[in-house]
């Protein structure tokens, strides 16, 4: 259904799945950094946490991500060059800004930090961008082969084709990032294309949400068990387990009790997403500098700071403009355009 401005209706369901994976993402660099500087052992339990959660939060952004570029483009050349600058405006700033910042602090603290970088900053920025930022960069270069589509069959076609891609992923794995990292993701970017193009009504209930995320707990604990990390497995895996996530966010949604929450805390999923790492580097670096090693102490810490000093940051951000355009550029561009208009 289209708002009277013939807007498409904002979906809040997908703002939730959007936040629920950010969660995931920070608390996977926040562990992975703990037990990088060893202040959480080696276990089962951390390296199957680890391991299960990289099956679907990041496929989760590109689903979404596919779901609302269905929803929102526009056909024809000039509408496709339009985006194309769009989405490198968006992505671009915030990618070269934070990935510049990440690649300073990893100079500057190189004995502290968890994996120093090399010296080719070039590398790092063009050929093999950092975590987490090569998902903009990622993200960009599927916009720009993906064409506006209509048509169940075009559809249908593409996410073929983006299977066949994950797949050959697998066995040519030796290619520049920057092609594999599009063969291995454009899978889930194409289902939330076929989602939303396809209009399929999904179970609006906890008794489907809970069932399925069980469901992948069980198999992937299993999968992690065994050994199982092959390609047909590492995709059923992600579906089932990102279908848990989304029948939770439609769940939720579906009582109409948390939309304002929701629609305000997906308004910093991108800040907690950009400068998670950086948030939380500092304080880890310093108590490990003062001889603080108490596990307790650094998750504490580690989650406020991944957490609230992004959102702070955001909302300075809003208030003084300028700021804003390292979070939102395209927007701030306009804001500050109009100004001078007026």
């Amino acid at each position: 259904m289209a708002s009277q401005d013939n807007k498409p209706e904002r979906e809040i369901w997908i703002d939730l799945v959007k936040f629920i994976a950010c969660l995931f993402v920070a608390l996977g660099h926040l562990f992975q950094s703990f037990h990088k500087s060893s202040i959480i052992p080696d276990s089962i339990l951390y390296n199957y946490f680890n391991t299960a959660i990289y099956h679907f939060h990041v496929p989760l952004f590109f689903f979404c991500s596919g779901y609302l570029h269905q929803m929102h483009i526009k056909k024809g050349l000039v509408a496709y060059g339009n985006n194309i600058l769009k989405k490198l405006i968006n992505l671009g700033v915030p990618y070269f800004t934070f990935s510049s910042i990440t690649i300073l602090m990893k100079f500057l603290f190189s004995g502290l930090v968890n994996s120093p970088i090399s010296d080719n900053i070039i590398d790092a920025l063009f050929l093999n961008p950092l975590a987490p930022y090569w998902f903009l960069y990622t993200l960009f270069f599927i916009f720009l082969i993906t064409p506006r589509l209509t048509g169940h069959w075009k559809i249908g076609v593409f996410l073929c084709v983006a299977i066949a891609l994950k797949i050959l992923c697998y066995y040519f794995n030796n290619m520049p990032f920057v092609i594999t990292g599009v063969m291995a993701n454009l899978i889930w970017f194409a289902m939330g294309m076929f989602i939303q193009n396809f209009k399929c009504q999904f179970i609006k209930t906890l008794k489907l949400a809970l069932p399925v995320i069980i469901l992948f707990i069980i198999s992937s604990y299993v999968s992690f068990m065994f050994r199982l990390d092959d390609t047909p497995t590492s995709i059923l895996l992600t579906i089932i387990g990102g279908s848990g996530i989304i029948f939770l966010s439609l769940a939720i949604t579906k009582t109409g009790k948390f939309h304002k929450i929701i629609i305000i805390t997906s308004k910093y999923t991108m800040p907690i997403f950009l400068l998670h790492t950086i948030s939380a580097a500092p304080i880890r670096i310093l108590f490990i500098t003062m001889g603080v090693r108490d596990i307790t102490v650094h998750i504490l810490f580690g989650l406020i700071f991944s957490f609230m000093v992004p959102v702070l940051v955001a909302y300075v951000s809003e208030k003084t403009i300028l700021l804003n355009i390292f979070f939102q550029p395209v927007k701030t561009f306009r804001h500050i355009t109009g100004q001078l208009k007026h």
